[in-house]
């Protein structure tokens, strides 16, 4: 009985935690909590062990989350103004573009700001041609659909590794 009600709190967990990572937001930390609390209310249906891993798992996944449109920019020639901008693009243009057209609007808009961010700071700031910070804009916008892809990688993989543990004593 334990076992079943474990499984079914996890894996409602685990769709939400997926949805809520492909719209960036904290859905592994959803899914970690969760899992917290079914082992302190069923004792013992997750390891110690399994939490921590997962939990190191979302903390790799954050980093790169978090680096991804940054690393897109420098990749593609860009400077540490381009850089720091996209993140703040990418970050700011995403939880502005989540009411209109939801749930799209998130992902589209984190890639989009992530790239006007670093266009705008290449060439603002920098005084780059248009067309080369067009290409660092590009780079970036590239590395946030990148880490979107990857944040949700995590989450199933986390949501994966959770469902199979309520099954495996």
């Amino acid at each position: 009985m334990a076992t079943a009600l474990a499984f079914i709190g996890m894996l409602i967990g685990a769709v939400v935690g997926v949805a809520l990572a492909l719209l960036t937001l904290p859905g592994v930390w959803f899914m970690l909590a969760l899992a917290v609390v079914l082992n302190l209310v069923l004792p013992g249906v997750f390891s110690w062990w399994t939490l921590g891993v997962c939990c190191i798992i979302a903390l790799i996944g954050e980093l790169i989350e978090f680096l991804a449109s940054a690393i897109g920019a420098k990749a593609a020639g860009g400077s540490m103004s381009g850089s720091a901008l996209s993140i703040l693009g990418g970050l700011g243009v995403a939880q502005k573009e989540t009411p209109l057209v939801f749930p799209i609007g998130t992902v589209i808009g984190g890639v989009v700001g992530a790239g006007l961010g670093a266009t705008i700071a290449e060439r603002a700031i920098k005084r780059q041609t248009w067309q080369r910070a067009g290409t660092v804009g590009v780079g970036a916008a590239a590395g946030r659909a990148v880490a979107t892809a990857t944040k949700v990688g995590v989450a199933i993989t986390v949501a994966l590794v959770l469902l199979i543990s309520t099954l495996v004593p």
